[in-house]
């Protein structure tokens, strides 16, 4: 007789799944993504709750330019997740331990961070139905159709160039 051990290797699911599951807060919140340390930034003069996860964020005058190079983003790591999720625990109150949970995208501890072969940060790939098939796909039928909800009768489309038409 043997003893067969199985390794979760890959969690799936839709954003709000996997949202439960890595014990993130999700989009729209101020470090949105499950992969990286990306920060957001909203409107707050004009009232805006959303977060929008910018490249180059704007700035005040004389304020330090945020910006996110696309190719050396910083990434998430078990490690760091770790950490962060036990100093949210060993917080003195509950409002601390919100702000580091509001600092880092955190809203509990995973709900599977007891197995050992997952690393949160990249155990969860992208919601590829929702993303792709439902969102990308369409537009794109409509626009190779002409029926692309922001093409104008003075838009000519050509190869690979967009010329604006005159009337």
């Amino acid at each position: 007789m043997f003893m067969l051990c199985a390794y979760l290797l890959y969690e799936l699911g839709d954003m709000v799944a996997i949202n439960k599951l890595l014990g993130i807060r999700g989009h729209n919140t101020f470090a949105p993504c499950c992969f990286c340390n990306i920060k957001g930034c909203r409107n707050n003069s004009g009232g805006d709750t959303n977060y929008y996860v910018l490249l180059n964020a704007p700035r005040s005058p004389g304020a330090e330019n945020r910006f996110w190079d696309p190719h050396d983003l910083p990434m998430r790591n078990t490690r760091r997740l770790c950490k962060f999720i036990e100093t949210m625990a060993d917080a003195p109150s509950a409002a601390v331990r919100e702000a580091i949970g509001f600092n880092q995208g955190l809203r509990e501890p995973p709900l599977l961070r007891r197995v050992n072969s997952l690393d949160f940060a990249r155990s969860v790939p992208w919601d590829f139905m929702h993303m792709i098939m439902e969102n990308i796909c369409p537009l794109m039928v409509d626009h190779w159709t002409g029926r692309f909800k922001l093409l104008t009768k003075d838009l000519v489309i050509t190869s690979l160039r967009l010329k604006c038409g005159t009337k």
